[in-house]
């Protein structure tokens, strides 16, 4: 395992703008009540969304005095006719995108919906995997980090990626589905192994280049992280002189607004450690790390 200030300094010959540092300005502010995840609003003037904090909890909309909004809070069911499951979110422009799964079908069918700031559902299409995922755990769900996430290629633009990640004692590695942004349609309707070099490992986030990152964990000198690029796989630590932010491997990063949020927000005691990073800046540090260990060209 190796250590990167000399990449991305802490005082040790790097350049800490290299991996910027951002204030925890989701979460401060926002009343500590109940163990939810708080990520920012439609408007950014202290409303928040409320994640679930489980894969059949409802997600809500509240302003700043914590009221809920007209046409929320929203259950699974409530947001696609026959979903079970939330499976993952994120908030690009003023468009909550969300992505369930249909437990009632064989294969499971996966939906995709987006919402806006008045609780109001379209439908962006439904479609039937090929094959099952592995596992029976789905946002934010299960022991020792089991999950889903979503993501896509850029804020405004490219399709959704949903990657089911296992917990650390597993011996299956997580999987992939793809899934067209604008029809719903599968684009890789069979979950495809995240694997380098027999690499079984529970990631939850790709970089444009193509550098799948696990869990952001804390340890007595940073953050450590694992990571799968084209060319291999890799642990480092990164110094938390950075700013980088650390929790238990719940983390999930999140694409949300035009940034990355990355931490533990299930915990109100942890709720501390969600780190905001640019989308850019958050992408580009983690391709910087790939290339300087040898796993990105």
């Amino acid at each position: 395992m190796a250590n990167l200030e000399d990449y991305f300094g802490g005082g040790v010959g790097g350049d800490v703008g290299i991996f910027p540092t951002f204030p925890n300005q989701i979460l401060t502010g926002f009343p500590a009540s109940n163990a939810l995840s708080r990520m920012q609003g439609f408007v950014g003037d202290g409303d928040f969304i409320q994640l679930p904090v489980n894969e059949n909890a409802s997600i809500d909309y509240l302003d700043i005095d914590e009221v809920s909004q007209s046409g929320w809070p929203i259950t699974p069911a409530a947001a696609s006719t026959g979903a079970d499951a939330w499976l993952g979110f994120m908030l690009d422009g003023s468009v909550l995108y969300a992505t369930l799964v249909d437990l009632g079908t064989t294969p499971n069918t996966i939906h995709t919906v987006s919402i806006n700031s008045a609780g109001v559902i379209t439908s962006i299409g439904t479609a039937q995997l090929t094959v099952d995922f592995p596992d029976n755990n789905w946002w934010a769900n299960g022991a020792n980090g089991r999950g889903t996430s979503m993501y896509r290629d850029s804020f405004g633009s490219g399709n959704f990626n949903v990657i089911q990640f296992t917990d650390l004692a597993s011996n299956v590695a997580s999987r992939e589905i793809i899934i067209n942004s604008g029809s719903g349609a599968l684009i890789q309707g069979t979950p495809t192994l995240i694997s380098k070099n027999n690499d079984n490992y529970n990631y939850k986030y790709k970089t444009p280049s193509g550098v799948y990152v696990g869990h952001f964990d804390a340890t007595t000198s940073g953050s450590s992280v694992h990571m799968s690029g084209p060319l291999g796989v890799h642990t480092t630590v990164i110094p938390s002189s950075t700013g980088v932010g650390a929790a238990a491997n719940t983390t999930i990063p999140m694409m949300w607004v035009d940034f990355i949020s990355y931490g533990n927000g299930f915990s109100v005691a942890d709720r501390g450690s969600v780190k905001q990073n640019t989308y850019i800046g958050f992408n580009e540090s983690i391709d910087t790390i790939a290339r300087n260990v040898g796993i990105l060209a």
